[in-house]
């Protein structure tokens, strides 16, 4: 039986054949950092428990007729009157705003404050804007000192959603801004291999096939009991963290996927054909709180 390749001489071999996923510069690096170390072949119980390193909470935001709290969709967001309402870096138009949660409502040690507020704003034109460097999406976080009272009321220049880019084609609906339903969130297990250091570019192509379907077959089979049990209502297409959603196309951003949120037809939400937009940041943005670093993208 000939000796795993591990994940570093797979690149190599990749290299030599002038065919890699990874740029030059990258995948020599990889080569000089590991190329040396022998391939790790565990076995399948030893492989799935080092899977189970990586567990993280994440949590599937359920839709509930509002009642209390600070967790909800659309409404007005607890934006405090020094913060200025975030607005696209194009045209300088009002985003709209979507969603608050409640970081001090979220159980599990997950890398998000332990208090204040998570507001979610995108602008929503007639084209969606989703490329990550158009400043189309804005993720500002309120401390629990900062918190005020009273919902902010959108600015007078809101454009409608739908509307043309740049263009105001007609006055912002207030109605949809009394729309608000409470978002639960309902935690569930995910494991995230990318940010957890397991030493998994040492593991065989085997293994590291092996570890990606573990660790995918666990985290669906977990968000489905969550959302049977606990969020009927949705089909999962609103969540706070965990893995990239099915329900489209990718969105393809990169690092944390912070936020999903789905079209949703209860809350007149529809988002491309019937799509999403995600929220997303890297994972040292994440840990170090740096929500002004996150970007929205939309499929």
């Amino acid at each position: 039986m000939p000796k795993p390749l591990s994940f570093a001489e797979h690149i190599s071999l990749q290299l030599s054949n002038g065919k890699t996923r990874y740029p030059d510069e990258i995948a020599k690096e990889i080569l000089k950092s590991h190329l040396s170390k022998p391939a790790l072949h565990l076995t399948p119980e030893d492989l799935r428990a080092r899977v189970m390193k990586t567990e993280k909470p994440a949590y599937v935001l359920g839709r509930k007729t509002y009642v209390s709290g600070r967790n909800w969709f659309g409404g007005g967001p607890l934006l405090p009157s020094h913060m200025p309402w975030p607005r696209t870096d194009i045209h300088r138009q009002p985003m709209h705003f979507w969603a608050q949660i409640d970081c001090a409502t979220l159980n599990g040690p997950h890398d998000l404050p332990n208090s204040g507020l998570l507001l979610f704003f995108f602008d929503l034109d007639e084209f969606g804007p989703d490329q990550r460097h158009n400043g189309a999406g804005k993720v500002i976080f309120v401390a629990q000192s900062d918190i005020p009272l009273m919902e902010r009321q959108p600015p007078s220049d809101m454009p409608q959603f739908l509307h043309a880019p740049g263009e105001q084609t007609s006055k912002f609906d207030t109605r949809v801004t009394t729309n608000k339903f409470a978002a639960e969130p309902h935690m569930f297990a995910w494991y995230d291999m990318q940010n957890v250091d397991l030493n998994w570019d040492l593991l065989s192509n085997e293994n590291e096939l092996s570890a990606g379907e573990i660790a995918t077959e666990v985290t669906q089979a977990n968000r489905k009991e969550t959302i049977a049990t606990a969020a009927p209502e949705t089909y999962g297409q609103h969540a706070l963290l965990g893995p990239e959603q099915e329900i489209t196309n990718p969105t393809y951003g990169e690092g944390v996927r912070l936020m999903c949120l789905g079209s949703d037809d209860e809350m007149d939400w529809q988002f491309a054909d019937d799509g999403v937009v995600e929220f997303w940041m890297s994972h040292a943005d994440l840990r170090e709180h740096r929500f002004d670093r996150a970007y929205a993208m939309m499929a």
